[in-house]
């Protein structure tokens, strides 16, 4: 990886190479990017959806994310000055990334660009959003929960991360099975029987569960129309009986409680 940064500081598009792997943001993010999408007091970056609108998210910035992204602000205003008043470099309406004279970056000059940087950078047949790949995979790597690099990736859906990535999570199992041993120290703490209830919807005259009571209506079933695509086995497939009533459902469940 930093040989391809190395090589991309040659060029003009070396931020856009570092933030790609620093955010997980695809290329089409990255480059349309405004100053207005910085918050520098809590070091956080509004990334735009350009793929679907639920892709659009806040991302955490690391020190040296910051870092760079203030140079860039710095760059950008002293080439308004130079550039003359027509120029919107810098300003919080323009785009973090421009060419030399003041235009938003177009995706065609970065391709063209990061084939060179490849063949500098000796590494093969690498794209420019592996970058986002490889963010992603070392975030796994390091033990980050799958949910937050899902949200920080823009997945609408945390299974579209683990079937991407799920070739570098298998000793995942291994650690959390050693955190679970490790917690788990007799005499830690005692199990006890918890008992939570919560209302659903039920036709008259059914019982509570599924035939010899194996099953506990779901509570999120709270609407008539929706009861029976979950309780069709349940009611042997008879016509819904209405009206439908709310009944408490109680489930027990084991707990572990550490000593106060």
């Amino acid at each position: 990886m930093e040989r391809l940064f190395v090589a991309a500081d040659g060029t003009p598009y070396g931020l856009v190479v570092r933030l790609a792997a620093l955010t997980g943001a695809r290329q089409g993010e990255l480059l349309s990017l405004r100053w207005r999408h910085m918050d520098w007091g809590e070091r956080r970056l509004t990334v735009p959806g350009t793929k679907t609108a639920a892709s659009a998210r806040v991302v955490d910035l690391g020190p040296t994310a910051m870092e760079l992204l203030s140079r860039q602000r710095t760059t950008e205003r002293a080439k308004r000055l130079k550039l003359g008043p027509g120029a919107n470099c810098g300003k919080d309406d323009a785009t973090i990334f421009t060419n030399i004279v003041g235009k938003p970056v177009d995706a065609g000059g970065l391709k063209r660009t990061w084939r060179r940087i490849v063949r500098d950078a000796a590494v093969g047949h690498v794209r420019c959003h592996d970058l986002r790949h490889a963010s992603a995979t070392y975030l796994l790597q390091a033990g980050v929960p799958v949910q937050v690099v899902s949200e920080r990736l823009g997945h609408t859906r945390t299974s579209t991360t683990t079937d991407f990535y799920a070739h570098v999570m298998p000793g995942m199992g291994r650690e959390a099975a050693l955190a679970l041993e490790k917690q788990m120290v007799k005499g830690a703490g005692r199990l006890v029987v918890v008992e939570t209830k919560r209302d659903c919807l039920v036709p008259n005259g059914t019982r509570i569960g599924a035939l010899g009571g194996i099953r506990t209506p779901d509570p999120r079933f709270r609407r008539p129309m929706l009861y029976p695509l979950s309780y069709e086995r349940a009611l042997e497939r008879k016509p819904l009986r209405l009206p439908l009533t709310v009944r408490t459902v109680a489930r027990r469940h084991a707990a572990f409680v550490r000593p106060t």
